[in-house]
């Protein structure tokens, strides 16, 4: 019986030989020796790195498909401020038109107003209800009553049909570029009774 209690004694004494160096070598680390005698907990992390690790990708933002309809808009017969002689009008500045589509249901899109190169711009996201052949382009409104009247179309309840431009390289989500068959065309009221400049 006394040889079991001094091994069992013998037993403790090693392992407590071999925790208590561990526990000196502990206490020696910077991290955890008290400075001065008190225990600190461990220090934060840094709150204004908030960036996310390497590893997390943003994922890109939603595309969504759509289709431009793009076209020019003249005053016929009037010479003002970047005249072409080869149509005999000037391009008209203000005016806007009506992207018609008769699809599922009947989309109607009014474009933004035209630049001083006459040029208007719709773009179209309702693909659902796009179809080339069910969509056309109708004159607007005029911005000045001295060039209101339509000339082609002639007028206001006729559209031109669309057709597809050739494009290199489209940006993302572009189904196509289109454009009416003609340039559009108001006209004078009164003849040669024009907008000036």
């Amino acid at each position: 019986m006394r040889s079991y209690a001094a091994v069992v004694g013998a037993a403790l004494l090693a392992l407590g030989a071999l925790l208590l160096p561990a526990h000196h070598v502990m206490a020696d680390t910077p991290a955890m020796a008290p400075a001065n005698g008190i225990s600190m907990p461990p220090s934060p992390a840094n709150d204004t790195d908030m960036s996310p690790s390497p590893s997390y990708v943003m994922p890109p933002p939603p595309v969504y498909p759509f289709v431009i309809v793009q076209g020019m808009i003249y005053c016929k017969t009037c010479r003002s401020t970047r005249y072409n002689r080869d149509m005999d009008a000037s391009p008209l500045q203000g005016a806007t038109l009506q992207l018609v589509c008769y699809g599922k249901k009947v989309v109607n899109v009014t474009a933004t107003v035209s630049d001083e190169n006459g040029y208007f711009l719709v773009m179209f996201y309702d693909m659902a209800n796009f179809n080339q052949r069910n969509c056309k382009v109708f004159l607007g409104t005029s911005p000045t009553p001295l060039c209101n009247k339509p000339v082609y179309p002639p007028n206001k309840g006729v559209g031109l049909s669309i057709i597809r431009e050739t494009i290199t390289i489209p940006p993302v989500g572009l189904q196509g570029i289109y454009c009416p068959t003609s340039v559009l065309f108001y006209g004078p009221s009164v003849a040669r009774n024009c907008p000036s400049n």
